[in-house]
């Protein structure tokens, strides 16, 4: 068994992507858009928060990445734990997906109290 205390994520799947901006706040809406031309800095994920651009996700053709200006940045956390908890939300949604196609199983699943997630595998 191995333990991770952290782990660089890259997001490259734009449903994944989409799936844990989803589970991190549902009432966030979360608009998928090829083509942008209001923002100066073209988006395909955009995220609102009442009716307000708060901020977005771009592709720079290996990865996407968080697009946000610290002005207009209106939730109670910092933008880095928003990055934090995106990745374990991608992280966790990626092998969650992969389990599907694996001979590994969930064996358990724990929240703790400050937030991070531990899955047991075992194989199928």
């Amino acid at each position: 068994m191995s333990h991770f205390t952290e782990i660089k994520t890259k997001i490259y799947d734009l449903n994944t992507l989409l799936k844990s901006l989803n589970d991190i706040d549902p009432s966030t809406s979360v608009v998928y858009c090829k083509e942008d031309g209001q923002f100066r800095t073209k988006t395909e994920v955009i995220l609102m928060n009442n009716d307000q651009y708060e901020a977005g996700f771009r592709w720079n053709g290996a990865e996407y990445e968080l697009v946000v200006d610290l002005m207009t940045w209106s939730r109670t956390c910092t933008v880095k734990n928003f990055v934090l908890q995106l990745n374990q939300r991608y992280a966790y949604n990626t092998i969650q997906q992969l389990l599907t196609t694996s001979e590994l199983r969930p064996l358990r699943l724990n929240k703790t109290q400050n937030g991070s997630i531990k899955l047991d595998l075992v194989a199928a």
